[in-house]
């Protein structure tokens, strides 16, 4: 490599050279080089809000890379992994961006050379979530995901996402009911409780206002925003008009939040989770929590 630019694809955004240290962003998170043909993959190290380098939304990204990686020449270029759940001193850990300098500073050395086991399973979880068959999934968590120590907790995360057999909610769909149901109706403190709740997604916020768009679309809708029909954050409109507005319970979102209706029997589901296309009413793929276990209903 001597002085080069190193490129290790045009769909990768990451440029290192022997001479300068770069640290760039890729999907939030960071891949360094200390300029001599090491790069080191640091899930979390660049983030806002409630990230954490162990989450879903990390442990995605990080798969990928390790998918990305298996599937080069990498020559005498070596891998450095930096992942931690956990920090001395602090009683809930919430991602490396929550750390000081000098917090960070005492991390150094810490983090360990990729093994080809790593690049094997990151490979295989990043193929399992994006594929169209969520059971590839669930079987791989049945497996040995030692190598990836986060891993399993993540994308079993990920499957509680899918509709359950018992109510046709995935979980943040009923965390989100639950919440409303105890009085809580601002769309911003509503994110905040909710995403605190179910830390282990990593979810941010416009990712939680397209859920609660979902929830309030179709014949059937869970929930209502008072007065006149509220303009939905997106990544292409800001509106701030959401944040001003109550969310409340339909009558529709009492029933299927008292187990007396399954909210895709009667309102159906249209969305993407990982690979996996959802839609209709009928054989729509369902998380079975108790046996932990992806199902097609009939």
């Amino acid at each position: 490599m001597a002085d080069s630019t190193f490129m290790p694809s045009t769909s990768v955004p990451v440029a290192l050279t022997r001479k300068s240290l770069y640290s760039l962003q890729f999907f939030g998170r960071l891949v360094q080089s200390d300029g001599s043909n090491r790069l080191s993959v640091v899930p979390g190290a660049e983030q806002s809000g409630d990230r954490e380098g162990h989450d879903l939304f990390d442990q995605t990204m990080l798969c990928y890379l390790l998918y990305w990686f298996s599937k080069q020449k990498l020559g005498r270029t070596r891998l450095n992994l930096l992942c931690i759940g956990e920090f001395p001193g602090i009683e809930r850990f919430r991602g490396l961006g929550r750390l000081s300098v000098e917090q960070l500073g005492t991390l150094s050395g810490t983090w360990h050379v990729v093994e080809r086991q790593e690049l094997d399973l990151g490979k295989a979880y990043w193929e399992a979530f994006t594929s169209s068959d969520p059971r590839q999934l669930a079987q791989l968590l049945q497996e040995d995901s030692s190598a990836l120590p986060f891993a399993r907790n993540a994308f079993r995360y990920h499957l509680s996402r899918f509709p359950s057999v018992q109510d046709g909610l995935g979980n943040v769909e009923r965390a989100t009911l639950e919440f409303i149901a105890r009085g809580l109706n601002q769309p911003m403190e509503l994110f905040r409780q909710v995403s605190d709740e179910l830390h282990e997604f990593g979810m941010g916020d416009l990712q939680f206002w397209l859920i609660l768009k979902q929830m309030a679309s179709g014949p059937q809708p869970l929930i209502h925003f008072d007065g006149a029909e509220a303009a939905i954050p997106s990544y292409t409109d800001r509106s701030e008009d959401v944040r001003h507005r109550r969310i409340l319970l339909t009558d529709a979102g009492r029933r299927v939040q008292d187990g007396k209706e399954d909210w895709v029997a009667v309102n159906g589901i249209e969305c993407w989770l990982g690979g996996v296309h959802l839609r209709g009413k009928e054989r729509v793929w369902r998380w079975d929590e108790k046996e932990e276990s992806i199902v097609r209903s009939e």
